[in-house]
């Protein structure tokens, strides 16, 4: 076995777990009313049809097909547990859970909060990141995440009909809050080696499919119980030539949470450290607000080019930061606790051109009066 030489894996395998790259290996889960669709892979026997079974909850086998890299199985009762076996020649199988039912919109990835897949992660799909690229493909990826859990490992998928339908790509590992974003000709990801843990970046050169080492941008403690950094996959502002994002520095055990600004010359190399620069951070501790600690943060350029760091704050309030562009290494400053329609979650705010508005994506909240 050689060295990793690489951040992505097809499918990420755990020293201990070999099957999963010498078997079949269910790379999505879709549910739909009345059944569902899996798609897999076999990198011991691509495009070979291979037996698929579903079995209800109880173990009873329902119904079987061959199938090659994708099947749906239909006829089903919606909000029953059923099981998927994929086997190949060898005798080798995989089994996952899924729950039919109705849901809104294209599924891109499912995961049953019962199925122990990813438990060397997590049991749920979290911190969303959608891109669209150049050549007009949607690029979604997702982390698996679970409290106490080691929260390390990130999915991507991609979709060439506007997301209608969407293709397992690849896995990220360690990866968690990863941002996808474009920058200087190629795609880019931006995210942390677990909760606590270290700032990385990486880069793809093809849509996604593969990615270079990550660097190490900021390190951190790799314990939640410990202060590191922390981040949603939140927004890359490009600005007169410059990268923009922030960060946090901190730990919910002590409920403190510093915020960071994190910048790149455009010129530079971006997997190269040397070409960004991390501001000092804001002291919570010193500002006037009641609660002064706050996360997820949106670098925002106003009208007049100043920039802002618009937080999370907490329900129906943001706070604001004012950012030295000249001086990216000076840590944000105090300028206001705003009014803001959303419940203490995280939210995005983007400039749409065309209207010349801002747009946010929030949690909704109808209890606050300006909503």
């Amino acid at each position: 076995m050689k060295a990793v030489k690489s951040w992505s894996f097809a499918p990420y395998t755990p020293l201990h777990r070999p099957e999963r790259a010498l078997g079949p290996y269910v790379t999505r889960l879709a549910p739909f009313e009345g059944g569902f669709r899996a798609d897999f892979i076999n990198n011991g026997a691509p495009g070979s049809l291979h037996p698929a079974a579903c079995c209800s909850g109880a173990g009873r086998l329902l119904q079987t097909k061959e199938a090659a890299g994708s099947v749906v199985f239909d006829g089903l009762e919606d909000g029953a547990d059923y099981r998927l076996t994929v086997t190949d020649g060898e005798g080798k199988s995989v089994s996952r859970l899924v729950r039919p039912g109705k849901v809104p919109g294209a599924v891109i990835n499912y995961l049953h909060p019962e199925d122990p897949e990813y438990s060397f992660s997590g049991s749920y799909l979290c911190s969303p990141s959608l891109l669209r690229l150049p050549s007009g493909a949607l690029l979604s990826s997702m982390d698996v995440f679970r409290g106490e859990a080691a929260q390390n490992l990130t999915l991507l998928f991609s979709s060439r009909d506007n997301g209608a339908t969407w293709q397992y790509l690849t896995e990220l590992f360690p990866c968690f809050w990863g941002k996808l974003f474009w920058a200087k000709g190629a795609l880019w990801m931006l995210g942390v080696s677990r909760e606590c843990g270290d700032l990385l970046i990486g880069r793809s050169d093809d849509e996604g499919k593969t990615w270079s080492m990550p660097t190490p941008l900021v390190r951190g403690s790799s314990l939640t119980r410990e202060p590191g950094v922390q981040r949603g996959p939140m927004p890359v502002l490009e600005h007169e030539g410059r990268l923009w994002t922030d960060f946090q520095y901190g730990t919910w055990t002590e409920n403190y949470f510093a915020t960071g600004i994190l910048s790149a010359d455009l010129s530079g190399d971006l997997l190269d450290p040397d070409t960004w620069t991390v501001s000092a951070l804001f002291d919570p501790d010193r500002s006037p607000a009641e609660r002064p600690g706050a996360l997820e943060g949106n670098i925002v350029a106003g009208p007049d080019g100043r920039l802002w760091d618009i937080l999370r704050y907490q329900r129906g309030k943001a706070l604001m930061l004012s950012i030295d562009r000249d001086r990216p290494d000076r840590a944000p400053e105090f300028e206001a606790v705003i009014d803001f329609p959303s419940v203490d979650s995280k939210f995005d705010i983007v400039y749409d051109p065309e209207s010349r508005l801002w747009l946010s994506l929030v949690n909704y909240d109808s209890k606050l009066p300006w909503t």
